[in-house]
């Protein structure tokens, strides 16, 4: 993944895991491209050496990463948000019949392997090896890509554990799981230099760039009005509109209206996704 302004000047050079706010991230540097008249490179990066050496060495000038990741000697870790965890799997997976989707329902399942030279901890945690107890089944498929890891997963051939913002298309669909994880996106960075105008200026875009993609926490549910709530409630304890509508003696229009207005004010995809939302809710301490 490339992706460059038409800005002229130097670059600011962007290292971005996929599901990284991707969307956020790019939108933001290329509005920093625009302001400041210099050109944003974008690249695929991961949690492995070679990406934190490119950071270490200027190849990248900041490196956006979703996942457990050590403390890294000589570098300035952000967290600028936190994003959950799906259950990546084709489309016309049978687990998609699920109506409510448990860890156990997928851990024997085979996945893809994740980048060999990956920091361990990033990587184990992205293989659910804690969950596990170990390391996963892994399909024959290569995934040293994510195109490849979309291939895997859309042929059939691999369900992915992966960032809820991950937006891989292509016959791929996420699914919530029932208490699923979150986990941190973190932004690092060199630490500020000293000397030369043109670093000086460069430390600075970095760290407006990174205080802008800096993601408010996801918006509780008690956000939702009243009726939104009553209705999000009965959604999440696995009951169709029409049997809502019976429920709360209204209109199934009035029903769907509801749990369209919940998904917008949560900023969440499904219907899936609102009931996992409010039953992790009204089940944490």
């Amino acid at each position: 993944m490339s992706t460059v302004s038409t800005a002229a000047g130097p670059a600011l050079r962007v290292g971005l895991m996929p599901a990284a706010h991707l969307s956020r991230v790019a939108r933001n540097a290329w509005r920093l491209g625009r302001s400041s008249g210099m050109t944003v490179s974008i690249e695929q990066a991961w949690a492995t050496p070679g990406s934190l050496a490119r950071l270490r060495s200027g190849e990248f000038d900041v490196l956006f990463l979703v996942g457990p990741v050590p403390h890294q000697p000589e570098l300035v870790c952000t967290v600028v948000g936190r994003e959950g965890c799906d259950l990546f799997v084709h489309e016309r997976h049978p687990l998609r019949t699920r109506a409510v989707l448990r860890f156990e329902d997928f851990l024997d399942l085979p996945t893809f392997r994740r980048p060999d030279d990956a920091l361990p901890q990033w990587r184990s945690f992205w293989h659910a090896e804690q969950l596990r107890g170990g390391s996963p089944r892994f399909t024959r498929a290569s995934a040293a890509t994510e195109w490849d890891a979309i291939v895997a997963i859309g042929s059939g051939q691999a369900i992915g554990y992966a960032p809820r913002s991950w937006r891989p298309g292509n016959g791929v669909v996420a699914l919530p799981v029932l208490g699923g994880q979150t986990v941190e996106v973190v932004a690092l960075r060199r630490p500020p230099g000293a000397d030369g105008s043109e670093q000086r200026g460069r430390s600075r875009l970095v760290e407006r760039l990174i205080e802008a993609t800096a993601a408010p926490e996801q918006p509780p549910v008690h956000t939702l009005t009243p009726a939104q709530l009553r209705v999000a409630r009965l959604v999440a304890d696995g009951l169709d509109n029409l049997a809502i509508a019976a429920e709360l003696h209204l209109s199934v229009r009035t029903v769907e209206a509801h749990v369209t207005g919940g998904l917008r004010r949560l900023g969440l995809r499904s219907r899936a996704h609102l009931a996992a939302h409010v039953t992790r809710a009204f089940t944490q301490p």
